[in-house]
């Protein structure tokens, strides 16, 4: 017998409808794919006849049947060889045996239908071929069939395929069956048959009428609650990949297989059957969950095959095809696994309910504009369940499935569950989902499960899955310190490295050996001119007087807290009651200062000289849990909150970073006050590691041309500056030369790509740190300069613990913005115990740990690590939305010539940016704007761009973001420079300049600017803007031969490159804070 035609596709009209229903009066018919399912038996034999006569026509199931080594069955699809020949090639006893066969195989699970219920339904999967796949088999070419471009290769070849207690047939196999349905009942009733093609009408005709039909039926009540199910798509599932979505799957991607354990499948069977619930839903939970806990993501919806799809939107599609229906959870800490098993057992019924509605009109009336194939805007994963279970009598049919290339999803999960064995399958989109987290998936997964399904009452938030990631703990070896480590190092130098020299400032140097001879006397001596318990204050400015201060409170086992002179008498005050000092060391230019504390004092000369006579002796050992030092910082109010840092954390840090000090003949730069706890690492790395520390001022450092003389004449190697600083420096290490500097250590704030990628250029190895002060100093570094983008801090020291987490304390994934929380030995303390508590939490996964809180937004990627985006608290809300000030300026600092760039959120101006630029001039507005609309969207637009000569500074050199802030509300800004200026437009520049960096409405043009407050940082900044508008700079020293604006301005439009003439010298108030200084073995401690 021939078999029938594929014709033209027409229409299903309600009369055939209605038959069908007739034929069916219990039966419930789904959509594009036809899944018949019936809940009692005599409904069946109709469906049993038309069946068996397509079968006898071989239009329905064409098949090879071959038994395998072990006496399986398997079923290879055939084709015909035209579409008049009826016989199946070329294995006519095989026919044979399969009609007797498959008929028995047929009866057998057509008796189960009376077991069908909703949860059950999805033991189902739907394969079909196009013609020339089925070719392809039937010539023994088993694999992919690529498409073919003949007029026919998409029309598909109807597989019928049983699995468990389901009958599913696909959308063109249908028509086929419904046809001979159709023939039956005019057979029986005598009515005459209408034309054979009006029932192989095409999919998106036949949905339509379905739909139509099911309007008017409480299937609008399904249909409704999808839509409220799914109103406010998901946020997209991260999973730590580095690249960017691409706009349509990578179709390379290939499966990778791995065998769930015996002993986890017995578990989740187990568990299915206590809860009333089919595997499938077990799997289904399991995926989402394991979703929940590695993509830190609360809102799951994962695609599982359901419906169809319009026949237009695949084409010659080859393999497993069949559209779906998003099952969506939002999962809390309080859920357990048991809670999410029955809410899925229920969304699943809710779905089998929808099957016959198209899924574009779930979309359309979901309001999901974007369709892709097999991904919409609902979805991201898939879950696919494969299983055709044993039938009882030992004829095994497997169907060969065509191998599918590439994924419609990011990470699809296939459970193939045959015979005893439950294998996974994971496919991913490579531009999506990197190879790292599928490794962990296959890794962990089985654990993850058996895990789960042993604990399904627990709530999903004290399960305690997640560990921290390889990554937030680093391997190696974790530094273990001497308890002593400073005194052994110093005890030891002073022996091997007695004459090498340790500490220098200008002209004067100090031995190793002198050093160690008279920082133990000095300690001793302490003892005596101190006694009692507390702390002490050091009320210096730099110098090597302050590091020898440091070093012998250490040793003597006494807490040191340095202090800012520049610090405001109250703020000083409220530090030293705070503290409980048992008295203040400070310098002679400071004496006036110190008589206003509420501490008894000593002056640094008087413990020089009385420690001259001290005699020698042992230092006793000092217990690695006692306080080090203290360290003053301001809070939100500006009062100082005290840091105490035990001795073991400051033996951490040093052993830590011992990398950056593994060389010989090092020549490292004392660069910032101490402080500013930059300094106390400057200090005591070099010191103990042996190599030499150089003291820079702060003019030196306020002088890009001092410091790069200071550089080049003491043959410094390794320079520790912040950034404010580097950019400063940058240029004239380009043009006048590096010396022997070959490693630049950045910190105190964020390192911009354009600033690491200018030392990297000069050859330098640039490195930046990060580390809050309540974590003693430094916690992460990274080595920069490659010209990836971001402010990178990469990753944690050995022995330290970083976690990115969000608001719930649960982990962010990688490339996901969350807050930075910091653990480990490093971990110091605040002196007011509630200001501990509130940033000091216990560590989850780490018992009887704590981690801090540093109110940091990061994210982590594999291949770039920790990135920081900005502080927690520079959030504002911008039209409605929250958004982070950082992250709007590190987008926009993207744009070519920006150097350095703030966002600033201004009462009644809305959002500010103010920025520098390489070559001191602004940018053209529209271009800046041009950029903000490409890199931003329409909310964070800002509504004014500023630039500005430079960016003010606090004493530390990070930028003073209340002093811009004030400034930029006041409305002072820069205005457009330009080249070869005359003596009046020289001096607007001037006098715009001192107007922005004191913050005054106005400058006299005739008044000494330096009697009017301006800083050597002012004066660095405006010797900086001048000598980008003149041809050649003038040198700062000039800055103080010309103290006014009108006689600099002068000088400059007349002379623009003629020598200055007259005096040069600094004003009289720095010379009266110049840094006491010991000359070599002069005045020193304990020699004659």
């Amino acid at each position: 017998m021939s078999p029938a035609r594929v014709g033209h596709p027409l229409s299903m009209n309600q009369q055939s409808l209605w038959r069908h229903q007739r034929l069916f009066p219990d039966a419930q018919t789904y959509g594009m794919l036809g899944i018949a399912r019936t809940r009692t038996l005599p409904d069946l034999e109709a469906l049993r006849r038309a069946y068996r006569r397509l079968l006898e026509r071989h239009e329905i199931l064409r098949c090879q049947i071959v038994e395998d080594a072990t006496g399986n069955a398997l079923a290879h699809p055939l084709a015909l060889q035209d579409l008049s020949d009826a016989e199946l090639l070329p294995f006519e006893d095989a026919c044979n045996w399969s009609h007797a066969r498959l008929s028995a195989f047929i009866d057998e699970r057509f008796s189960c239908a009376h077991q069908i219920t909703a949860a059950t339904l999805f033991h189902c999967v739907l394969l079909i071929a196009s013609r020339e796949a089925v070719d392809a088999l039937a010539a023994g070419s088993v694999g992919y069939a690529p498409a073919s471009t003949h007029g026919n290769a998409g029309q598909t070849v109807g597989l019928l395929v049983f699995t468990g207690h389901h009958l599913v047939i696909d959308f063109l196999s249908f028509p086929l069956l419904l046809r001979e349905l159709h023939s039956l009942h005019a057979e029986e009733e005598g009515a005459p048959l209408e034309a054979q093609d009006a029932f192989l009408a095409d999919a998106n005709a036949w949905s339509l009428a379905t739909s139509q039909q099911m309007f008017m039926t409480k299937k609008e009540t399904g249909i409704a609650a999808f839509v409220e199910r799914m109103a406010s798509p998901p946020q997209p599932l991260s999973f730590g990949g580095d690249t960017l979505r691409a706009s349509m799957p990578d179709t390379g991607s290939r499966e990778r297989r791995f065998v769930l354990p015996a002993s986890v499948r017995e578990t989740l069977l187990r568990c299915a059957r206590d809860h009333g619930v089919t595997p499938y839903v077990v799997m289904l939970s399991l995926f989402q969950v394991w979703l929940h806990v590695n993509c830190a993501a609360a809102d799951i919806s994962v695609a599982t095959p359901m419906h169809g799809r319009e026949r237009r939107l695949f084409g010659h599609t080859v393999g497993y095809f069949a559209n779906v229906l998003p099952v969506r959870q939002r999962l809390v800490a309080e859920d357990s696994f048991a809670d999410l098993l029955r809410r899925n057992q229920a969304e699943v019924r809710e779905a089998v309910r929808l099957a016959a509605v198209p899924f574009q009109v779930l979309r359309e009336r979901a309001r999901v504009h974007e369709l892709r194939p097999g991904l919409t805007a609902l979805t991201q994963v898939a879950f696919v369940w494969n299983v055709m279970p044993a039938p009882a009598h030992d004829a095994w049919l497997q169907l060969l499935l065509v191998e599918q290339r590439g994924s419609p999803y990011e990470l699809a999960l296939t459970v193939y569950a045959q015979d005893e064995t439950w294998t996974c399958g994971l496919k991913h989109d490579p531009t999506c989902v990197p190879a790292h987290f599928v490794d962990r998936c296959i890794e962990q997964l089985p654990t993850f499960a058996a895990r789960l399904a042993e604990l399904p009452a627990v709530p999903l938030g004290t399960l305690g899955f997640v560990q921290p990631p390889a990554w937030c703990c680093p391997a190696g070896i974790v530094p273990q310190p001497a308890e002593d480590l400073v005194e052994q190092a110093l005890l030891l130098h002073g022996r091997e490295r007695a004459r090498v020299t340790a500490v220098r400032y200008a002209d004067q140097a100090l031995t190793y050996a002198e050093l160690e001879d008279t920082t133990r006397r000095m300690a001793i001596e302490l003892l005596r001119l101190m006694p009692g318990e507390g702390p002490i204050g050091i009320l210096m400015e730099r110098g090597i007087d302050t590091v020898l201060a440091m070093v012998s409170a250490l040793r003597a086992g006494i807490t040191f807290a340095p202090l800012h002179p520049d610090q405001a008498q109250s703020w000083l005050v409220e530090a030293c009651q705070g503290a409980g000092l048992r008295g203040v060391v400070f310098s002679s230019s400071q004496a006036e200062v110190a008589a206003g504390l509420p501490v008894p004092g000593l002056l640094y000369a008087r413990w020089c000289e009385r420690a001259q006579g001290a005699p020698l002796g042992r230092l006793s050992v000092v217990h690695p849990f006692e306080t080090a030092y203290l360290i003053h910082t301001s809070g939100s109010s500006g009062a100082p909150k005290g840091v105490a840092v035990s001795r073991a954390s400051l033996h951490h840090l040093i052993a830590a970073s011992r990398f950056m000090f593994a060389g010989e003949e090092q020549h490292w730069t004392l660069a910032h006050h101490a402080s500013f706890d930059f300094a106390i690492w400057e200090v005591f790395g070099p010191l103990v590691h042996g190599h030499t520390l150089t003291v820079l001022d702060e003019q030196c450092i306020a002088s890009p041309n001092a410091l790069h003389e200071t550089i080049i004449r003491n043959g410094i190697t390794h320079l520790g500056l912040t950034p404010a600083a580097c950019r400063l420096l940058a240029p004239w290490l380009e043009r006048h030369g590096l010396g022997r500097l070959r490693t630049v250590c950045i910190g105190g704030s964020a390192v911009d790509p354009a600033l690491a990628s200018a030392f990297a250029v000069l050859g330098l190895e640039t490195w930046s740190f990060y580390g809050p002060t309540e974590v003693t100093v430094w916690a992460t570094c990274a080595r920069i300069g490659d010209g990836r983008p971001g402010a990178r801090i990469g990753q944690p020291f050995a022995g330290l613990r970083a976690y990115v987490l969000d608001d719930t304390l649960q982990w962010v994934p990688e490339h996901c913005v969350g807050e930075l929380y910091l653990g480990g030995p490093q971990l110091a303390g605040y002196l007011k115990p509630g200001l501990t508590a509130a940033s000091f939490l216990p560590d989850p996964w780490f018992a009887g740990e704590r981690m801090y809180r540093t109110g940091d937004r990061v994210r982590y990627t594999h291949a770039h690590g920790l990135e920081f985006i900005g502080r927690a608290d520079r959030q504002v809300k911008l039209n409605g939305y929250r958004v982070e000030l950082d992250a709007i300026a590190h987008a926009l600092s993207g744009c070519e010539g920006i150097e350095q760039l703030a966002c600033l959120h201004l009462s009644g101006q809305g959002l500010c940016a103010a920025y520098t630029t390489v070559d001191g001039q602004p940018l053209p507005g529209l271009r800046l704007a041009a950029y903000a609309r490409e890199v931003l969207p329409k909310y964070m637009l800002p509504v004014r761009f500023v630039h500005r000569v430079a960016f003010p500074l606090t004493r530390n050199r990070k930028p003073d973001m209340d002093a811009l802030s004030a400034e930029l509300s006041s409305g002072l800004a820069s205005r457009d420079p330009s080249r070869g200026l005359d003596e009046a437009r020289w001096m607007n520049e001037i006098l715009i300049v001192l107007c922005a960096e004191l913050n005054v409405p106005q400058v006299q043009a005739d008044k000494n600017f330096h009697e009017l407050g301006a800083t050597s940082i002012i004066l660095a900044r405006l010797h900086a803007r001048l000598s980008a508008l003149a041809a050649t700079g003038p040198e700062l020293v000039d800055l103080y031969t010309f103290p006014t604006a009108r006689s600099l301005a002068r000088w400059l439009a007349e002379g623009e490159n003629t020598p200055a003439v007259g005096p040069k010298h600094a004003p009289a108030k720095w010379q009266g804070r110049r840094p006491r200084t010991l000359r070599h073995g002069q005045n020193l401690p304990g020699k004659p």
